[in-house]
């Protein structure tokens, strides 16, 4: 399972481009460049990675969603970040199902 760590890697790699577009404080930085760094984890190292990159994304958008729509930002903004969660979020439970359906497979004889 690819999906997660290469959609994280769009969304984060995204918001790293923002902040220093927009000269943010490097604190801004720390969440993109941490996903973006177990991204790459979970794509060197599906088994062990992708649960990590899993349980980090599920971490942050529960707290940065509700953030986001009370905020006082324009709805276009509210709806493209809710749909950027809900993606990250269905991407997630994805991944972890994946992994325990493989898991559950016998090993091929030889």
């Amino acid at each position: 399972m690819v999906a997660l760590p290469l959609w994280t890697l769009f969304v984060w790699l995204t918001r790293v481009r923002n902040v220093v577009r927009d000269d943010g404080a490097g604190a801004g930085l720390i969440v993109p460049v941490a996903l973006c760094g177990l991204a790459v984890y979970a794509l060197v190292d599906r088994r062990r990675g992708l649960p990590v990159l899993a349980a980090a994304t599920v971490a942050v958008w529960v707290v940065r969603l509700p953030m986001v729509l009370a905020h006082d930002h324009a709805a276009a903004f509210k709806i493209v970040h809710a749909g950027l969660g809900a993606v990250s979020l269905a991407l997630a439970g994805l991944a972890v199902r994946s992994l325990r359906l493989s898991e559950d497979r016998p090993l091929p004889l030889r």
